[in-house]
């Protein structure tokens, strides 16, 4: 047993009031608590059940590509980095080379079981086979090579639509005197930029976890990111930190400028909207019941139109001509849309 004896709270008032101690003073004397570090969750990356394939059967593939194509193993893991796909850009690399071989591999043997089961002669079907194998592989390499540019794309127009409303949180935050770390962690804590959201993670871990200075961590992401506007932003704070101007001034005329382009946009959309309305009147509207009209006209007055009838021409248009405009009409106007 411990010979310390535990005041209660009246004794240790009565105590501290003979001995002519303010308590609040006692209070300031405690050891303040150690602050915990703030940070996100971080995983290596983990390749795939295929990834792990590929790293087994073609393991030194990614070495042959980077050496025979180094321009074009250098844009791919720049991209692949940009476009925050989870995973090393020598497994990617890999499984790319392994898919070649399975397309032409299962492409090929199946055209000739095909053409065993059509009783066709052997080198026209090994012909066929080469040629359709040959196929497949360059299908899947222009798949793999292109995927990770897609996401690129799709993540700088979710960058786009978050940034203007990302920069006033910022300049708000910053308006209160907080510092810049601080600034990031809220926006971690807000969830509400899903465009930014992987940006400001490496930014948080790049500072708490690894212990890389501000300036260095919005350098580094500031390096992979895929929209131009948002690099500039980083760029911008990093340069007012480094030459110790007001964050605060910088943010604010940022959310203007940024705002005042997103208004406009918005604006243009509507506008070019009202245009397209009118060209959707006119030919999906209009036309048809003219196309409708005329042959209403020919029936009655008999014959026919580059050799088909009336009756097929008008289910023809009313089945598949005007549905199929209609349907690529609403593709182009999601195809156009600053929100996709």
């Amino acid at each position: 047993m411990s010979d310390k004896k535990i005041l209660s709270k009246h004794k240790r008032k009565q105590y501290l009031r003979d001995i002519n101690v303010d308590p609040k003073v006692l209070q300031r004397l405690k050891k303040p608590e150690k602050e915990q570090q703030f940070q996100v969750n971080y995983t290596v990356y983990q390749p795939s059940f295929f990834g792990k394939l590929a790293n087994i059967f073609a393991g030194s593939s990614a070495e042959n590509v980077e050496h025979l194509f180094p321009t074009f193993a250098r844009n791919l893991k720049h991209q692949l980095r940009m476009a925050d796909i989870k995973m090393l850009s020598n497994t990617y690399l890999n499984m790319m080379v392994f898919a070649l071989l399975l397309a032409f591999l299962i492409t090929a043997l199946t055209t000739i079981l095909i053409g065993r089961v059509l009783q066709g002669t052997m080198v026209t079907t090994l012909i066929f086979a080469f040629v359709i194998g040959l196929g497949a592989t360059v299908l899947i390499g222009i798949v793999f090579a292109v995927y990770p540019a897609t996401i690129v794309s799709r993540r700088s127009h979710q960058i786009k639509n978050d940034l203007p409303f990302a920069i006033i949180h910022m300049s708000t935050i910053a308006g209160s005197g907080a510092e810049p770390m601080a600034m990031f962690k809220l926006l971690v804590n807000a969830n509400e930029y899903k465009g930014l959201d992987s940006d400001i993670k490496r930014i948080v871990n790049y500072v708490n976890l690894f212990g890389y200075d501000v300036s260095t961590a919005l350098k580094t992401v500031a390096a992979t990111t895929p929209s131009r506007q948002w690099k500039d932003v980083l760029t911008g704070i990093t340069t007012t930190i480094e030459s110790g101007g007001s964050l605060k001034s910088y943010l604010k005329s940022m959310a203007d400028d940024t705002m005042n382009s997103y208004r406009l946009e918005r604006k243009k959309y509507v506008e070019t909207l009202a245009t397209y309305s009118d060209i959707y009147t006119a030919v999906l509207i209009a036309a048809p019941l003219l196309f409708i009209v005329t042959l209403a006209i020919i029936n009655i007055l008999g014959g026919t139109i580059g050799g088909l009838t009336v009756n097929t021409l008008a289910k023809a248009g009313t089945y598949i001509v005007i549905p199929f405009l209609n349907i690529a009409f609403i593709v182009f106007l999601n195809i156009i849309n600053p929100e996709k």
